[in-house]
């Protein structure tokens, strides 16, 4: 099955089985939903620390250039720890596109998802007085480190107003509440998305009236389920084993 958007290579691309396509297709609207959904989620856990927070400011650097139209998604006016304000914008990323280079290397889409925010925000910040931190995700709930290093100081200096010797074992249980919360907020979205992506794409298929397909097509038909039979026997057998494996 094909999705009705174009690709980089101007032609259709095939919707694969984990719905990778479908969380970066604009034609949905589902990298929009995602990336919305965890801003305002993360807008919520950053006002229950207590911290002054706009969503989506208009009009930030007007005073360096009046037709920028630049919008960071929050802006910070109280960080603890004084200081200049901050400006988060976040990102969510995809990990098995061109911009993973290696297997093992599996932050490399974050960092250069990472540097992309810098070179869009970084300057134009350091010349509005302002302090820029990009909030990069995944799709797949990894979070990259200097967000993380940001939350983390917020949630310590917060709890230090109540208590100077807090227990670093009392930051992290909190930090730890925190990255999964944001990390399932990822998951259900993009969960949601999917469904409703490929539920309209059979509906669609469905209202289609059958066409007797010929010989040909019966036989691409018949080794193409073989295929999908053979691919799910294989992925069930290493789940098997992993598990097995797991329980020894």
């Amino acid at each position: 099955m094909v999705c009705n958007c174009v690709g980089r290579n101007r032609q259709q691309p095939r919707i694969d089985l984990y719905g990778i396509h479908i969380l970066k297709c604009p034609k949905n609207g589902t990298p929009t939903r995602v990336h919305d959904t965890l801003v305002h989620a993360l807008v919520i856990l950053l006002r229950a620390l207590g911290l002054a927070v706009s969503l989506e400011p208009i009009g930030l650097f007007d005073n360096v250039n009046e037709e920028d139209n630049r919008r960071p998604d929050i802006l910070i006016h109280n960080p603890f720890g004084g200081g200049a304000r901050v400006i988060l914008d976040v990102a969510v990323t995809g990990v098995t596109g061109s911009s993973r280079l290696s297997d093992e290397d599996v932050e490399q889409p974050l960092r250069i998802r990472f540097h992309q925010k810098k070179a869009k925000y970084g300057h134009i910040a350091r010349a509005n007085g302002l302090t820029f931190i990009p909030a990069i995700f995944s799709h797949t709930g990894q979070i990259h480190d200097t967000i993380k290093g940001w939350l983390f100081n917020q949630i310590k200096m917060k709890m230090e107003l109540d208590d100077p010797q807090v227990h670093n074992g009392k930051i992290q249980s909190t930090m730890r509440y925190w990255m999964t919360d944001l990390s399932a907020v990822i998951n259900k979205s993009a969960s949601r998305a999917i469904l409703a992506a490929t539920t309209m794409l059979v509906d669609k298929v469905n209202s289609t009236p059958p066409i007797a397909p010929s010989s040909d097509q019966c036989d691409e038909t018949l080794k193409a389920n073989h295929e999908s039979a053979q691919h799910f026997i294989e992925e069930m057998d290493l789940l098997v084993l992993n598990q097995n494996h797991t329980q020894t």
